[in-house]
Parts: structure tokens; sequence; C-alpha cells
């Protein structure tokens, strides 16, 4: 047997590993998709690699934990519970992907104020995610079973990607209570 079909068929056993991969497949093929857009005429592989990175390490096993610990803590798909996953999902979960996001990325560019992008981009996203994800999260804990949610959100989280690329580009100076 090879070792690339070796490789392949523990990735499919590991359902952890298994999201994993996918999740940091989408990440990459996001930022991938905004430089094609962009007409960039060499693409960044080393930011393409960032993306896939954070897809493998950080959003990929949060996701496969985090819907994990939804379900055990509220089983079921009924109408109630789906709504209550999704004001969890929002009010926990997608503030600490939104600001993780901005701060490993700083981090993967060895940028030397790992804050400053969470500081200033976080709140927008977050904000702009609550129009975005309340509708494709109640679909997935609605009507996607438990095994699926991460390759549902994955695909659905392609879109968010990038937006969240584009957000990575855009120059924001956001502060809160300001008076002008």
């Amino acid at each position: 047997m090879s070792k690339v079909v070796m490789i392949l068929r523990t990735i499919g056993k590991n359902k952890l590993l298994r999201n994993s991969v996918f999740i940091g497949s989408i990440f990459s093929a996001s930022e991938f998709t905004q430089e094609t857009i962009l007409g960039y005429e060499k693409y960044d592989w080393a930011k393409i690699g960032r993306f896939a990175v954070f897809g493998f390490f950080c959003n990929g096993p949060f996701n496969y934990t985090w819907f994990r610990f939804l379900d055990k803590i509220m089983p079921g798909n009924a109408g109630r519970t789906a709504v209550t996953k999704v004001v969890f999902d929002q009010l926990f979960a997608a503030p600490i992907i939104a600001g993780g996001f901005f701060v490993v990325m700083d981090i993967l560019e060895r940028k030397e104020d790992i804050l400053h992008d969470a500081k200033q981009k976080t709140l927008p996203s977050w904000l702009a995610g609550l129009a975005f994800w309340p509708p494709a999260q109640l679909v997935n804990f609605k009507f996607v079973s438990p095994q699926f949610r991460v390759a549902y959100v994955g695909i659905v989280a392609y879109i968010w990607t990038n937006f969240l690329c584009y957000m990575r580009r855009k120059d924001i100076h956001f502060t809160i209570g300001s008076s002008k």
C-alpha cells in the first residue's frame, strides 16, 4: 500500500483530523480565491499557507470540539434547542474565533503588535457575522447530522472566510466610544 493511501485512510478514520484538514483546505481556498479575484500576478503561497495553518490547527479543532460540546449540553435538534445553540454559538464561539483569527494570523506573519488587527477588526467582523452566521447555524443545528456539522460549516465558511480575507486587507480604524 502506498504511503499516500495510508495517510488518506488515517485522515478518513480520525474525525478530528479529517475535519481539520477540510477546514484548513477551505481557509486556504478562500485566500486563493481572493488573490484570484484581486488579480494577483503571482499567488502569495506563504499567505495561503498561513490560512491553511489557521484552519487546520485552530478553526477545525475548535469547531469540532465546540459542536460536540453544544450537542452534549443541548442534545437534539428541536426548534428551541437549535435556536439556543445558535445564540450560544454567536455569543461565545463567534467572538473567540473572530479575535483568534486576527491574533493567530498576526503571529504567523510575525507582526510586532499581534493584537493590533484583533483590536481593530474583531468587533466589526463579529457584528458582520451576526448578519451571516445565525441563519447558517440554524440550518446546521436544526437539519445537519452532528457528524457532518464541521463539514457543513466549512462549506458555508468558504464564503465567510472570503470576507475575513477581505477584512485582513482592509485598513480599519475603529474605537469604542469615539465622539467623532
